[in-house]
């Protein structure tokens, strides 16, 4: 038997600098209390639109990249003025899915467009 020269491909997909989306100067709660940096406009528990505060959100301000979109369609789940309570477990599976779909460099600025998610488009609108 030979040595195995596989390499893991998957080790290093989601390694973030500074600059990449990750806004490490806002950090929130998670919904046990651990605190989280956000991310792009709509990452993050309690972020939408690029803020905290609930008074201001909303969902004109344009998401940084693919995994910024997934968020953002997964803020609209959540919000019951649009959704319905019990549709949250869908969402949250659909972000999950979403994420898992999103190929390897999809996280920059020109490529903003989500992948395809049927469920937000008929559901939750863009």
């Amino acid at each position: 038997m030979g040595k195995n020269t596989h390499k893991h491909e998957h080790e290093h997909k989601w390694s973030f600098t500074a600059d990449d989306g990750v806004n490490w100067d806002t950090i929130v709660p998670t919904p046990v209390g651990l605190p989280i940096p956000t991310y792009g406009n709509y990452g993050g528990p309690g972020y939408t639109g690029g803020t905290t505060d609930p008074l201001q959100w909303n969902y004109t301000i344009a998401p940084v990249d693919a995994l910024d979109a997934l968020f953002k369609l997964h803020d609209r789940a959540y919000d019951l003025s649009i959704t319905p309570v019990e549709d949250r477990p869908e969402a949250d599976l659909a972000l999950i899915q979403g994420i898992a779909r999103l190929p390897e460099g999809r996280l920059d600025a020109q490529a903003s467009d989500p992948p395809p998610l049927e469920w937000s488009i008929l559901k939750y609108g863009s």
